[in-house]
């Protein structure tokens, strides 16, 4: 990662949810988002880990300094199973409020355990 940002690599599903959840109650939390590998990833400000709950299990988080291979920049083509931007804002935000998205993915896994069967 750059020395400016950091991220949080999600599955496609979980992130799906999580920006839908996002876009329905602020309009301008989620930044640019890559996919890379199946995953996507949210850029986030440095310093975004979070205490304790913390990141779901089934999130990575890259520390400044750690390694993710971004696409070029929106409006260059790039080959299908490539790294590509999915979301890019127009007005250049590049962060997805990480707090935020914290918050979208608690509630999520609590709407999953809720409707989850009990063994």
């Amino acid at each position: 990662m750059g020395p400016g940002y950091e991220a949080v690599r999600l599955p496609e599903h979980l992130a799906q949810d999580a920006v839908k959840v996002l876009d329905g109650m602020f309009g301008d939390a989620v930044g640019a988002v890559a996919v890379v590998d199946g995953w996507w990833v949210f850029l986030l400000p440095v310093g975004s880990e979070p205490g304790n709950p913390g990141w779901p299990a089934d999130a990575e988080y890259i520390r400044a300094g750690g390694q993710v291979v971004l696409p070029p920049g929106p409006g260059v083509y790039v080959v299908s199973d490539q790294p590509a931007w999915i979301r890019w804002r127009p007005d250049g935000q590049l962060f997805t409020a990480p707090l935020l998205l914290q918050l979208a993915l608690d509630a999520l896994s609590a709407r999953t355990l809720e409707v989850s069967p009990r063994r």
